[in-house]
């Protein structure tokens, strides 16, 4: 009896505890890379500039599908580059 009022009280805490947090929307720019012929995405980088030319951020393609992802920290326009 006591093992049961045990896993429910950890329950209960963890039922609260998720309802009580508060996740932020992660803002970010991503996409896939898409090409006729076939390439190496280990070799291929996307980078975040904005529109004066200043380097945000940059990453590597997901080497099985060319996925990426740039989270964005500051709201406004950018560019994308891809290398």
């Amino acid at each position: 009896m006591a093992l049961n009022y045990f896993f429910f009280c950890i329950f209960l805490f963890c039922a609260l505890l998720i309802s009580f947090s508060e996740a932020d929307d992660i803002l970010g720019c991503n996409g896939f890379i898409k090409s006729n012929i076939e390439i190496n995405f280990t070799k291929v980088e996307i980078k975040l500039m904005t529109k004066q030319g200043t380097l945000k951020d940059q990453t590597e393609c997901a080497p099985n599908n060319g996925y990426y992802f740039l989270p964005l920290y500051d709201k406004g326009e950018y560019v994308l580059k891809v290398c």
